[in-house]
């Protein structure tokens, strides 16, 4: 089995997603990338830098570290943020509507974890979801 290590990061002047191999020199990340057969390096913010899990969601989307996910069991909404903690890739509860907030970590280890979640949004565009 090949594992993808592919990072997802926000361009400091476009706010755009780029999507490739993760690189820091002091203060500085970079997201090295192919666009049009062309070798690409473009600064990004540090702080959006997200890893691809290797899972994908419910609809295919790939998943990945900051992204927020969601689903709906006995008619309540579930919210989960995807983190890494502990040495792996889990997601943590942000909110079950009717419940009392709760902040459980479960470690995701298979695509088990994501039948019937979508994801619905991510950390540093859409932190009105984590209410």
């Amino acid at each position: 089995m090949e594992r993808v290590i592919e990072c997802r990061a926000m361009v400091f002047d476009t706010s755009e997603w780029v999507f490739g191999g993760y690189l820091r020199l002091g203060e500085t990340a970079m997201i090295l990338y192919v666009s049009n057969g062309n070798l690409q390096l473009s600064l990004v913010q540090p702080d959006t830098v997200g890893e691809f899990v290797g899972l994908v969601d419910s609809d295919g989307q790939k998943i990945y570290e900051g992204d927020i996910l969601a689903h709906i069991i006995d008619d309540r909404l579930l919210k989960w943020k995807v983190i890494y903690q502990h040495g792996c890739f889990g997601i943590r509860n942000v909110g079950i509507d009717g419940y009392e907030n709760h902040a459980e970590f479960f470690h995701i280890d298979s695509q088990y974890y994501f039948v019937g979640r979508k994801v619905i949004g991510n950390i540093h565009q859409n932190p009105e979801l984590l209410k």
